[in-house]
């Protein structure tokens, strides 16, 4: 075994916050098994900040009687921040292609507020817009640009709760009704109040219709950017197949 041989095992458990309590028990019990005085496993896990208070339930107690150690690493600040940026480029094999303004990544931390999976989601988003744009250089506008795709795509539609349908008829009948069985003849109104509240509901629908317009026109756009986008990109795909296969048959 490789305990045996003088090697340690490890286990690592990521997104430990989804583990059942059968789970827990489970890696409670491998603990036990040992050669000679040396653990046969040891666990390392990982999870957001809810596994903390996970860990604090009464049936964790025999649990926590086997942590050896615990640490929680808070969001990242501003410099470490764009630290974690460069090095994630550096790893990545960048050679400083596409470059940054400075001012990105005060952009990146206040949208990301320092944690590393936003982070990581907000940059993976911006390199693509600048593959798509044909960018070397990117700048705070960018990511503005960015961190708004992202707004517009995690927004919830705003949703009418289910209408009793049967109940409105009923409500649009009866006001039906009752307009009709109104007497608007004993009704007068100066001719210049009247043209003012017809003004008014003019502007109102006006000022409604225009709204609506604006909304769909935003939509219609966003659909536009992101189908250059794709088209764009599956150009640049088809581009490097085709020279990689002229390139093979020469």
């Amino acid at each position: 075994s490789q305990t045996s041989q003088g090697k340690r095992c490890l286990l690592i458990v990521d997104e430990a916050q989804n583990l059942t309590p059968q789970a827990v028990e489970e890696l409670r019990m491998l603990s036990n098994f040992q050669f000679g005085n040396q653990a046969l496993l040891q666990s390392f896990l990982v999870g957001q900040p809810e596994f903390r208070e996970i860990l604090q339930r009464p049936e964790m107690e025999q649990f926590r009687q086997r942590v050896a150690a615990t640490c929680h690493i808070g969001p990242l600040d501003t410099d470490e921040t764009k630290r974690y940026i460069e090095h994630r480029l550096r790893r990545a094999g960048s050679q400083g292609k596409p470059s940054f303004d400075a001012a990105v990544f005060d952009v990146v931390f206040n949208a990301s507020r320092g944690i590393p999976r936003r982070i990581n989601s907000i940059c993976d988003r911006l390199l693509l817009f600048g593959f798509l744009g044909e960018k070397t250089h990117l700048t705070a506008a960018d990511v503005d640009v960015v961190i708004r795709d992202f707004a517009e795509e995690s927004a919830i539609p705003n949703k009418a709760p289910p209408a009793d349908t049967a109940g409105l008829e009923a409500q649009a009948a009866a006001a039906a009704a009752a307009v009709t069985a109104l007497d608007l003849s004993d009704i007068k109104l100066p001719a210049e109040a009247a043209t003012s509240m017809s003004r008014q509901l003019d502007t109102l629908v006006a000022e409604q219709r225009l709204d609506q317009l604006q909304r769909l026109e935003r939509s219609v756009l966003r659909l536009e950017r992101l189908n250059v986008q794709m088209l764009a990109l599956l150009q640049k795909l088809v581009g490097a197949v085709k020279k990689t296969s002229d390139e093979t048959h020469r």
